[in-house]
């Protein structure tokens, strides 16, 4: 009786496996494990490293979705300089300070532009870059204008440069004006 039995259960499998319907990929619905892939995005390295509570990763998720995933690099990059990282690029990103940040971001832009076109006139030491950079930072344009200055001098333009930014004698000498007061 039970070789009957398992006889009668052996035929039934083969015809189940018969009338089963092969499918394929084809359908219109994804995979579960395809449709979790795509509705979340990674997160850069970079950044990912950066959040201390990752809870706020669909804030990150959030803005890289608004198109600020290069502004999120910049600021990764500039956090690794800062003695606590990971703190310093949560205030930065903050929601209270995004407006903030990016108009600090457009300015270091700008810095880095102008820092740029100072760097062509006058040659500074290498280990002077920073004076470079800050100069440019409190100065803005004006220290373009005072590169220039320094370098049609024939003798050493970045100390002359360095001067005309930071002592009040250069600033006195370039902020003067070389035409008479009106009357």
């Amino acid at each position: 009786m039970a070789e009957a039995i398992g006889a009668l259960l052996n035929n039934r499998m083969s015809s189940i496996e018969l009338k089963r319907v092969r499918t394929t990929n084809n359908s219109i619905e994804l995979a579960p494990s395809q449709t979790q892939t795509a509705s979340t995005l990674d997160l850069p390295e970079e950044i990912d490293a950066l959040i201390d509570n990752k809870m706020y990763r669909n804030k990150f998720r959030y803005l890289i979705k608004q198109g600020y995933l290069s502004q999120l690099l910049e600021l990764a990059a500039i956090a690794k300089g800062k003695n606590a990282p990971s703190r310093w690029f949560a205030v930065a990103t903050a929601k209270k300070n995004w407006q903030a940040t990016l108009h600090f971001l457009s300015e270091l832009r700008h810095v880095r532009q102008t820092a740029e076109q100072v760097l062509r006139r006058i040659k500074p030491p290498t280990g002077s870059l920073k004076a470079v950079y800050k100069a440019c930072w409190k100065l803005r344009d004006a220290a373009v204008q005072r590169a220039v200055t320094a370098s049609e001098t024939g003798r050493d333009p970045f100390r002359y440069f360095c001067w005309l930014c930071y002592s009040k004698a250069g600033k006195e000498a370039t902020d003067a004006s070389p035409l008479p007061a009106a009357t």
